[in-house]
């Protein structure tokens, strides 16, 4: 059913009519009930998407309802990745990450551009226990320390950085079993930090964190500077 799905999405451009608008709106109407296999094992969001057809366009609201579906439809799934366009801005929320965390058999999870707490990503990583790879590319937002749950025991490989001026964490790739045994034991952060909340981002990794790169730029020093009196 879902390789039907696929295969009616890729043939659209030939059956494309201009003025017509959402040309995918019904067919993804339609993809929650068609994705219930057992035998899927790989899944690439945004594969779905009408192949070049200039009116196609998946909302927020479809991709979530497709987050919400995989947590009970496709319990072999090994490896997950969702990619929001540049376009436009999608998110995972209570619900989506509820079913990401019912995904016992995953392995790897990757996530470009979709905005996701950061207690939601360590959540998930408690939750699916078999996963390996952890990887996030301007998506993890930081939110309140206490509800961030610490690393799992077995990620012997972690870096992230933080940049002035993003809101979203840039780059985030945690490993249990990395490629170039010089990873191993690897925990890094790199903080260029606005705020001093900025700072608790090490809190969740402090058990195993070894080096916290910082570079204080003359906002925050003016702070520093303001608590000395």
């Amino acid at each position: 059913m879902y390789e039907e799905f696929v295969r009616r999405a890729n043939n659209h451009p030939l059956l494309c009519r201009i003025g017509e608008k959402n040309h995918d709106e019904k067919l993804w109407a339609i993809l929650p009930v068609l994705i219930k296999s057992e035998t899927i094992t790989n899944l690439v969001c945004n594969s779905v998407k009408l192949t070049g057809c200039q009116f196609s366009t998946m909302s927020n609201f479809r991709f979530q309802e497709l987050i919400r579906c995989l947590g009970a439809n496709t319990p072999n799934l090994k490896e997950l990745k969702m990619i929001s366009p540049c376009s436009l801005e999608y998110s995972l929320e209570e619900r989506e990450l509820a079913s990401i965390n019912k995904l016992k058999n995953l392995t790897i999870l990757d996530i470009i551009r979709v905005r996701v707490p950061l207690s939601g990503i360590m959540e998930i990583s408690h939750q699916c226990k078999k996963l390996k790879i952890i990887s996030a590319e301007f998506s993890v937002k930081i939110d309140e320390v206490s509800s961030i749950p610490a690393l799992r025991d077995d990620f012997v490989f972690v870096d992230i950085g933080s940049f002035l001026g993003v809101d979203l964490i840039p780059y985030l790739r945690m490993e249990t079993d990395p490629d170039n045994d010089s990873n191993r034991n690897l925990f890094r952060l790199m903080l260029e930090p606005r705020h001093f909340r900025e700072f608790s981002l090490a809190i969740p990794f402090a058990k195993k964190l070894r080096s916290i790169y910082v570079r204080i730029f003359s906002t925050l020093l003016q702070l520093l500077k303001l608590n000395e009196f």
